[in-house]
């Protein structure tokens, strides 16, 4: 049994052409970065959940969800949400606004647990401002 290699070609001798540097453009980039400063704070939307355990909490995160806690004054609240956005707030203060049955409010990350291989968020600790 012989290795078929006739799929393979040599490499095309390289020329000024294939590797023309483009000109940066640096009014565009400083234009976005005024956007992303000038935009408002992260809302993220999050759903209350009543189911508890380390069963439920896999199905979340195999659905792409993470689950959660807020602390009020002097009670916890579970909530599951999406990750997608929880980065970006991590990144931008630990400051963002939370939406749970419509209604929106200021809340602070107060401990975010990620996993070491991944790198990805696994639970998350949210606090009311």
């Amino acid at each position: 049994m012989g290795l078929f290699i006739g799929f393979m070609k040599r490499p095309v001798a390289s020329t000024e052409e294939n590797f023309k540097i483009r000109p940066l453009k640096r009014n565009k980039i400083l234009e976005e970065l005024s956007i992303m400063s000038e935009e408002k704070e992260l809302t993220i939307e999050a759903a209350r959940r009543s189911e508890t355990g380390k069963s439920y909490n896999r199905k979340l995160r195999a659905k792409g969800l993470i689950p959660g806690n807020i602390y009020k004054e002097e009670k916890s609240e579970m909530i599951e949400l999406d990750p997608k956005w929880l980065s970006k707030a991590w990144k931008n203060g630990k400051k963002f606004n939370l939406s749970i049955d419509g209604q929106i409010k200021p809340v602070l990350i107060k401990e975010l647990q990620i996993n070491p291989v991944k790198r990805s968020a696994v639970h998350v600790d949210v606090m009311y401002l």
